[in-house]
This record gives C-alpha cells, structure tokens and sequence, in this order.
C-alpha cells in the first residue's frame, strides 16, 4: 500500500512536470507583459483559456489512467485499491494546475501577498489535515484488513488517506484563492468606477 503510494507521487510528480509545471510562470510571464504595454483583459485573454487546459488535459489524463489501471491494475494484478488512489491523485494533480494559474496570474499583477499565503498554505494544510484524516483511514482499513485476515489492506487505506489529505489541501487551497481573486477583481473595478468619475469632474 505505502510502497504503492511512493510509486504514485513518483507518477503524479512526471505528470504535474510534463503538463502543468510551467504554467505559473508561463502566466505570470504573459500578465506582466501585457500589463507593461497597458493592455487589460488578463483574466478572460489569458486565464480563462489556461483554466480550460488544466481541465481538458487533467480529464484526458485521469481517463487515460483509469484505462490504463483496469486493463494492468485489476485485470492482471487482482488489485483493487491501486484505482482510487491514482484517481485522488489525478484530481490532485487538476488542483494544482489551477492553484498554478491563478498564482501566476496574481504575481504578473504584482499581488505577491496572494502567491505567499498559497505557499503557507500549502505547508501547513497538509500537516494539520494529516493529524485529523489519516488516523481514521488507518483505524478503518485497520478493522477491514483484521476481517479479510490481509495485512496489505490496512496500509492500502492509510495510502488513500494521505492522498484524500492532498486532495483536501488543494480543495482548500482552491476555493481560498479563487475568493481572493474574486474580490480584487471586485475592488479593481470598483476603483477604476470612482477613478472615472473624478476624472469626469475635473
């Protein structure tokens, strides 16, 4: 199960480099530039099509995987458990791509402030989430693995809870920074509004 797991992230970590690795600096390359030449419509120019890719490309990965895991995984091997774990870590690796993306595009606008408190973030969430979620997966798979009489189980569950810990750090991590963008955008408007109507007066 533990030993499943490792080879997973090693898995997971060729896939976040092959498709979505640079894409923060990608956007936050292009934000910038354009912000420099004066020209607005980042967000819908820039990460809305980004957005789209990380959701097309992590769909088409996690059902390529899926594929890939029925065919080698249970027809094969006999095993089960291999299959939700990858499937966490593909919604992981979806997450993180959209993390990416919003990050760039908060330091192409300079808001680093936003890029830290992610990065904090992520260091602390998973350590605090650890503590509360994989004590119950080891307890449950610890109840099955003693009816099954399959020692395996126990460490197979424990593997899913630390991947259900990363897929919960990057829900959280989403949602955060999905509503600190939303309120800048709100407030950048909303001063642009008074810019322009003292601008009028005068």
């Amino acid at each position: 199960g533990m030993g499943f797991l490792g080879l997973s992230f090693v898995i997971y970590y060729l896939l976040y480099t092959i498709f979505f690795k640079s894409l923060q600096d990608g956007i936050f390359k292009m934000v910038s530039i354009r912000n420099s030449k004066g020209m607005n419509g980042n967000f819908k120019r820039i990460v809305k099509p980004a957005l789209l890719y990380v959701l097309v490309a992590g769909s088409f990965i996690t059902g390529i995987t899926y594929l890939l895991l029925r065919v080698f995984a249970v027809k094969l091997l006999g095993l089960f458990y291999p299959v939700p774990l990858i499937l966490i870590l593909c919604i992981v690796l979806i997450l993180n791509g959209i993390t990416d993306i919003f990050c760039g595009y908060h330091l192409g606008n300079g808001t680093k402030a936003v890029a830290v408190i992610i990065h904090i973030l992520k260091m602390i969430l998973p350590v605090v989430l650890s503590l509360l979620v994989i004590p119950g997966f080891s307890d449950y798979g610890q109840k099955i693995s003693n009816l099954l009489k399959n020692e395996v189980i126990k460490y197979a569950y424990m593997a899913m809870g630390v991947a259900t810990v990363y897929a919960t750090t990057g829900l959280i991590i989403c949602f955060v920074i999905i509503i600190i963008t939303l309120y800048i955008r709100k407030y950048s408007r909303v001063e642009k509004t008074i810019n322009g109507i003292d601008t009028r007066r005068t």
